[in-house]
């Protein structure tokens, strides 16, 4: 910008310079209208003796760069707020029946009483079994009795051979 406005000032003083009479008073115009000066004189001109001003030059324009133009930024997308899913419902728990426990097979200690008054020590008889004890009567035969161990070692007589072959029976765990 600033060469174009020097440009036209250099080109102004040019031709304010080629208007201007020479130093010896002569006129440049009727100088350069006749080459020789002795010759006719001073040619008068329908300026009054001076030469008709040159057009000022115009500057020429250089040319200016335009910048691009700036592209719009691209619109950001902007997230759209998804809703959670809903948790999934959490099964009540099913309550599992438990079994009851297996009644213990322990074992038990039975003494039998026979009507002879005579005994027989039963070791290692298993809860809820049956076992048989042999002995003799009051009258002095043989005799047998089954005895059913049940739960806490109770004992109950299930069979006698004879009647009055026990007069009594007990167990106890061991």
């Amino acid at each position: 910008m600033l060469a174009n406005y020097l440009i036209f000032i250099l080109a102004a003083l040019a031709s304010i310079a080629t208007a201007l009479p020479f130093p010896d008073g002569t006129d440049p115009a009727a100088a350069s209208a006749s080459p020789d000066p002795q010759a006719g004189g001073t040619q008068e001109t329908a300026t009054f003796g001076h030469k008709k001003p040159l057009p000022i030059p115009l500057p020429i324009p250089f040319p200016v760069p335009v910048p691009a133009p700036v592209p719009a930024p691209a619109p950001v997308p902007v997230p759209v707020p998804v809703p959670a899913p809903a948790p999934a419902p959490v099964p009540a728990p099913v309550p599992v029946p438990v079994p009851a426990p297996a009644p213990v097979k322990g074992t038990c200690q039975c003494t039998v009483v026979f009507a002879d008054k005579s005994t027989q020590l039963l070791n290692n008889v298993l809860v809820g079994s049956t076992v048989g004890a042999t002995g003799q009567n009051a009258s002095g035969a043989a005799c047998s009795a089954q005895l059913s161990v049940g739960p806490g070692c109770g004992v109950g007589v299930v069979d006698q051979s004879v009647d009055g072959c026990t007069v009594s029976q007990a167990c106890t765990p061991q």
